[in-house]
């Protein structure tokens, strides 16, 4: 090891299980009509859990990150993600605009 670092304030990046935990949520919630349509759009079948998804999460730091709503001010504090997804082995899906609060478990969209 050359050196090390102290940061305050962050988070690590979300693991595959976060994600995957994330995209659950999103799927369940009613904002993620949108995604379970485009799921079918793409593959004619109905999108009931992550599994036929590949994933990959960034953490969302609310404020940090300028203008938050509401329901995400405790982001940075709370667990939150932002998902990018894909039909495994096929077209990308947009879940930009979705803030996924790990910690209380909700589903918000972004502007």
């Amino acid at each position: 090891m050359e050196a090390t670092d102290v940061q305050h304030g962050v988070q690590p990046p979300p693991g595959h299980d976060e994600a995957v935990e994330a995209a659950r949520l999103l799927i369940a919630a009613p904002l993620g009509a949108g995604l379970r349509q485009d799921y079918r759009d793409a593959t004619g079948r109905d999108l009931t859990g992550p599994e036929p998804l590949t994933v990959t999460g960034f953490v969302y730091r609310g404020r940090a990150e300028g203008a938050a709503p509401g329901a995400l001010a405790a982001c940075g504090q709370h667990r939150c993600v932002r998902l990018f997804t894909q039909v495994t082995g096929g077209r990308w899906i947009d879940t930009r605009r979705f803030v996924i609060d790990l910690s209380a478990r909700t589903v918000s969209r972004l502007g």
